[in-house]
């Protein structure tokens, strides 16, 4: 059964992960994804100065997809309470797709 739509709660600086939450019906699914996979994302994690927080709400939909597939793979029976997302969970296709959107300069089309 695919996650639901939580919480944005922010970027952790100590850790590097942006953290969000998501809903398994009435369960409520601690999120994190890195600053490597959002800022790969992003196309931009190599890039000085960032906002974390816009590039989260830029890409909202498709962590949330990885989120919610990541949660199925790791699932257990006992229930699953957290969702970690790094640079590895974040496909081919995503990477493409983001560089289609890109023209050879760098800018978004």
């Amino acid at each position: 059964m695919p996650l639901t739509r939580g919480e944005a709660v922010g970027y952790d600086a100590d850790l590097m992960v942006f953290k969000f939450t998501m809903r398994n019906g009435e369960q409520i699914v601690a999120c994190e994804i890195s600053n490597a996979a959002l800022g790969t994302l992003a196309g931009r994690w190599r890039c000085g100065e960032r906002d974390v927080p816009a590039e989260f709400e830029a890409h909202r939909r498709s962590i949330e997809t990885i989120a919610s597939a990541r949660f199925d793979q790791t699932s257990t029976s006992k229930g699953t309470s957290s969702v970690r997302i790094f640079a590895k969970h974040i496909s081919t296709a995503q990477r493409r797709r983001k560089d289609a959107d890109r023209n050879p300069f760098g800018e978004v089309r």
